[in-house]
């Protein structure tokens, strides 16, 4: 066989050989692009169902086939709409175990980018306020059925602050105001009709030094009449600081302080039945307060000044009894505080 032929054998060979490659090349290609694009497809859907885990690997697979950039942001898209969901999975358990406030707090960190995630959640985040507007509503209803109107306003301001407009509350609150009202002008009216027939008490207030001085006057101890009929709404801010009402018998309060010698007098009590306090300035007490008298007070006045009103008593040994103001008549009560506590 001559040269030549030889040449033409060896390059038709080399030629088909590189076509046989080039095609086998192609083929691969298209093999990787396709199974590229089914992944993302595919990751694609179950990126729309929800279905966030199986959409990270699916779309990290598809990687293997081509390094794409557009496929790495959107894996670190579908890991944050995963936390997503998790917290408003999170704020979906709260709502069932009725933790309503707890609920709209988490669900309200869900962010607008999270598109459907964030609508689910606004949505969730409106069921759970009228949850508590309702549940509010049911609580001043029955603080008000015992009496309780400051806290049954404290529920109907919470329901406002959710929602401002509410009819049902500011239609309550309007309620609650005009039966306070009422109950003041009965009271008043009470009041008014026994201030004819009046009465006094007076005694004297002391305590032990020691064992060789013995008995000396509580100067400055507080002695205080409080009248049974006393409405528990009405404002004593200032009297449970000072332990003085100012003017004397403002919403049923009698006081006065032990002078020099441990002498008290109050003059001009309308005739009933009061309770009286008195608050020793001479002897500490242990800071505890008895259940009766606690119980008392607690049902005389409102929860803010109850608060400050425990202070008094704890710092200071007192005295807490029932008397009755006769007419015409002056009774005597006095007392002994003992040795100081420590």
């Amino acid at each position: 066989m001559d040269k030549n032929k030889i040449l033409k054998i060896i390059g038709v060979s080399v030629l088909a050989c590189l076509l046989f490659a080039g095609s086998m090349f192609g083929t691969y290609k298209i093999i990787q692009t396709k199974n590229f694009n089914d992944l993302v497809m595919l990751a694609n859907e179950k990126l729309n169902t929800g279905n966030y885990d199986e959409a990270i690997e699916l779309y990290e697979k598809a990687l293997n086939y081509k390094d794409d950039r557009s496929v790495e942001k959107e894996i670190m898209l579908v890991k944050n709409y995963k936390q997503c969901n998790d917290i408003y999975n999170k704020g979906i358990k709260l709502m069932n175990d009725k933790k309503y406030s707890d609920a709209i707090q988490k669900l309200s960190t869900i962010e607008q980018w999270s598109g459907l995630i964030y609508t689910n959640a606004q949505s969730k985040i409106e069921e759970c306020k009228k949850q508590i507007i309702a549940q509010n509503i049911k609580s001043a209803s029955e603080a008000a059925k015992n009496g309780k109107y400051d806290d049954a306003n404290k529920y109907l301001d919470q329901v406002l602050k959710l929602d401002n407009n509410n009819s049902e509350a500011k239609k309550l609150k309007d309620e609650f105001a005009k039966t306070v009202a009422s109950n003041i002008n009965i009271e008043t009216l009470t009041v008014n009709k026994s201030d004819s027939r009046t009465g006094n008490i007076k005694g004297i207030i002391t305590w032990q030094y020691n064992n060789f001085i013995g008995t000396k006057p509580d100067t400055g101890a507080n002695i205080i009449l409080i009248s049974k009929n006393k409405n528990r709404n009405n404002d004593n801010s200032t009297f449970a600081i000072t332990l003085q009402q100012v003017p004397n018998g403002k919403n049923g309060i009698y006081t006065a302080k032990a002078d020099g010698y441990g002498n008290y007098e109050i003059d001009s009590v309308p005739t009933g039945e009061y309770y009286l306090l008195i608050t020793s300035n001479n002897t500490n007490s242990d800071m505890t307060i008895d259940s009766y008298t606690a119980s008392t007070l607690q049902g005389l006045f409102s929860e803010q000044d109850w608060s400050k009103l425990q202070l008094a008593l704890k710092l200071n040994k007192y005295r807490f009894k029932t008397i009755k103001i006769k007419a015409e008549k002056t009774i005597i009560e006095s007392y002994d505080f003992g040795y100081t506590y420590f």
